[in-house]
C-alpha cells in the first residue's frame, strides 16, 4: 500500500463516518441507544476482520478487501 492509497483509506473512513453519523443520528430517535452501539461494534469488528490479513477471507492483503473494511469501520465508528 503506497502513501497515496493509505491517505485515501483514511479519507474514506472520515467520509463514511460523516455520512453515517447523519444516518445513525436519525435512527437514535427510533431505536434504543444500546442496540445502536451493539450493532456498530459488530459492524466495526467485521470491518477489522476485512482490514487485517485473515486467511479465511481469501487472499490476505488485497486492496479492495481493505477498503471494504475501512468503509465498515467508518460506518461503525459513526454510530458509537
Amino acid at each position: 500500500m503506497s502513501q497515496a492509497t493509505a491517505g485515501l483509506g483514511f479519507a474514506t473512513i472520515a467520509l463514511v463516518a460523516t455520512a453515517g453519523a447523519v444516518i445513525w443520528g436519525g435512527q437514535a430517535k427510533k431505536w434504543d441507544l444500546r442496540y445502536i452501539c451493539a450493532s456498530c461494534i459488530l459492524i466495526e469488528s467485521i470491518g477489522i476482520a476485512f482490514i487485517g490479513p485473515s486467511g479465511w477471507m481469501g487472499e490476505p492483503g488485497e486492496l479492495w478487501l481493505m477498503f471494504v473494511g475501512l468503509i465498515l469501520l467508518g460506518v461503525g465508528a459513526s454510530g458509537i
